[in-house]
């Protein structure tokens, strides 16, 4: 049996928060996720484009019933902050057109409903100290591609929860620098 992208069983406390998990798939059951007899709580995480016939995104064998909050599911998940739209990923499938390979680009578009959706208190803390400012209590300052977490975007409502910047949905961070040139270009999403 072939499984998707993470393969949850017998765990305990699993937490994962800004995480995205889009072009992989499973024969059968859980092509984003398969929880088995496990405790999960995702936030801030987008699941999207996975295939399997049962349970695309995420599949829950009993007793297994994660906590999903401030999350985009395709599909739709019950969850406080929850929302079920296309996340706007710049490129799913990459210039070789096959989604779920190196090649993929996950980052957001300005249109994207995922910007400032998030909660900026699941963001954990910077443990091993990641910016070398010496503080490894404050939240953690990078995304996956190690640009700035939590970077607000005019014109973009925050419909997220916690003090502005509010923490965009999934791996990546929206970046003003990116979306200078366009706004100042006319363009507003």
């Amino acid at each position: 049996m072939a499984l998707g992208q993470m393969y949850n069983e017998d765990s305990s406390s699993t937490v994962l928060t800004n995480v995205t998990f889009s072009g992989n798939s499973a024969d059968w059951s859980g092509g984003g996720m398969y929880n088995g007899n496990s405790s999960l709580t995702l936030t801030n995480c987008i699941l999207w484009g996975n295939t399997a016939p049962y349970g695309a995104q995420i599949f829950n064998d009993d007793p297994s019933h994660p906590a999903v909050t401030y999350s985009d599911v395709q599909g739709g998940y019950g969850g406080t902050g929850n929302i079920d739209a296309d996340p706007r990923f710049a490129d799913a499938d990459g210039r070789d057109g096959v989604a779920g390979t190196l090649d993929d680009n996950l980052r957001l578009q300005l249109t994207s409903p995922a910007i400032d959706a998030g909660d900026n208190s699941a963001v954990p803390p910077d443990a091993f100290d990641l910016d070398g400012d010496g503080d490894r209590m404050e939240k953690l300052p990078y995304d996956l591609g190690r640009y700035p977490r939590r970077v607000d975007i005019p014109n973009i409502p925050d419909t997220g929860v916690g003090p502005t910047p509010i923490v965009d949905m999934g791996a990546h961070e929206t970046q003003l620098s990116v979306y200078l040139p366009l706004l100042a270009k006319g363009f507003a999403p």
